[in-house]
């Protein structure tokens, strides 16, 4: 009997023991979901999901935190078509927490392009340029402002202006010779298929624009602006998770 009993009390206790189990997991679910709808929450800046997209073109459910980054995959274009297919030309995505606007009807992007220019005029800044506030004061990156529209005008009469153009005609005539060259060099080893390098245009171009001579051994300029350019690239999380920006 007391053998009975106590095997009868091991079994109460394991069964017990996997209820309390049981609830502590549906607790830890619960909490969880709790904290990604607040995080979703905070990463909208306040606003609900229902009170967002009642305002967006239609679009597929987000993920909380991730969004729709999960449905672009390897080949985003190819994605973007399949889920134009369904939700129409216009359609709405959340890239982590970043709402983004999706146009595949080339009538659409004429009109926004045509017609609604200065709202859609201004570029998309990388987290990685904001260290030294380049977006603030870069061209690449600054909105559409007086500030731009003096530098772009300074781009226009002092830069690439005529006259500036024909005192540097000695430089372009130079650097096309070496880009010949090095296609020719190329060519004669045998690497058919490979392009020109990205770095040795970017080279050129810096060459001519600051009108740099071929004694350019000991300058940082050019591994800066690779290491500039790789870093932009490379990207950040805070880009689609807003909520992670301090």
């Amino acid at each position: 009997m007391k053998e009975r009993e106590g095997e009868e009390g091991e079994e109460g206790n394991n069964k017990r023991r996997e209820v309390m189990e049981l609830l502590i997991l549906v607790l830890g679910l619960c909490l969880s979901w709790g904290l990604l709808r607040a995080f979703s929450y905070a990463a909208n800046g306040g606003r609900s999901w229902s009170s967002v997209v009642g305002k967006l073109p239609p679009g597929p459910r987000p993920l909380p935190v991730m969004g729709n980054l999960l449905e672009l995959g390897s080949q985003p274009h190819r994605s973007l078509a399949k889920l134009a297919r369904v939700h129409g030309p216009i359609m709405s995505l959340m890239l982590g927490s970043i709402t983004t606007v999706v146009v595949s009807s080339a009538a659409v992007a004429r009109e926004i392009l045509q017609i609604h220019d200065d709202s859609f005029s201004n570029r998309t800044t990388p987290d990685a340029v904001t260290a030294f506030r380049h977006d603030e004061y870069g061209l690449p990156w600054i909105p559409v402002s007086p500030l731009w529209r003096n530098l772009r005008r300074i781009c226009n009469l002092h830069l690439f202006s005529r006259k500036t153009l024909d005192s540097n005609q000695d430089l372009h005539n130079s650097k096309i010779q070496e880009l010949v060259a090095h296609m020719g060099m190329i060519i004669s080893e045998r690497l058919e298929g490979i392009p020109v390098s990205g770095s040795k245009r970017k080279d050129d171009l810096l060459d001519i624009l600051l009108n740099l001579s071929k004694d350019k051994e000991d300058m940082d300029l050019f591994t800066m602006n690779h290491l500039f350019l790789r870093t932009i690239n490379h990207g950040n999380n805070v880009e689609v998770n807003q909520g992670l920006k301090t």
